[in-house]
């Protein structure tokens, strides 16, 4: 359905959430490393990324804000991560992501916030389209 590329520290949490998103029929990629992401960006051409916001060596919403000063591939960029709905709506703001998804254990509520992101994405493009 969707391709989808993934970025976070954790590789529990990358192979959980790439375990849930590809029962759904997405195809998705994963990586622990923000350069890899980047070039991933470029040459994978994702639908969507979701990033980890807490990472040791470049944190999430820098990561985002890096895409999109040097605009990167313009896929939909959200950040993934556990903190509150409060700080995340600050880091979106200030990263320039297109929203956030919370890190959930719950496989369907993950799959549900990832179609209703790429749903608007859609929406979007369509938007944008001419004709």
């Amino acid at each position: 359905m969707a391709r989808i590329l993934v970025l976070d520290d954790s590789a529990l949490v990358l192979s959980a959430t790439k375990l849930a998103l590809e029962k759904a029929g997405d195809e998705v990629y994963t990586t622990s490393e923000p350069p890899v992401f980047f070039i991933s960006l470029e040459k994978w051409r994702p639908d969507l990324a979701l990033v980890d916001v807490s990472m040791p060596t470049l944190e999430g919403d820098a990561v985002v804000w890096i895409a999109r000063a040097h605009q990167l591939h313009p896929c939909h960029i959200v950040l993934y991560s556990a903190k509150s709905p409060a700080e995340l709506e600050k880091l979106v703001t200030s990263s320039g992501a297109d929203g956030y998804i919370c890190k959930t254990a719950d496989e369907e509520l993950l799959r549900r916030q990832v179609r209703e992101v790429l749903e608007k994405s859609a929406k979007t493009a369509n938007a944008k389209s001419p004709g």
